[in-house]
């Protein structure tokens, strides 16, 4: 539990910059399709006619 907290503590924060133009981006859920970035979130495609939006901070890596 400790080690879990100390490495989340230790993660790279991303930012606007950092995600701007990705086509994917992983949360722990999984990877997601990048529909639009917002000011402190990203929305993201569910395969339904809506869209999720997910904010920076559960963002664990991006692809370009």
């Amino acid at each position: 539990m400790v080690a879990a907290m100390e490495a989340e503590a230790a993660r790279v924060r991303l930012t606007h910059a950092d995600i701007i133009g990705a086509q994917h981006v992983r949360t722990v859920t999984g990877w997601h399709r990048v529909v639009r970035v917002n000011g402190k979130s990203v929305s993201v495609d569910t395969g339904y006619s809506w869209v999720d939006r997910i904010p920076f901070e559960k963002v664990l890596e991006v692809n370009k």
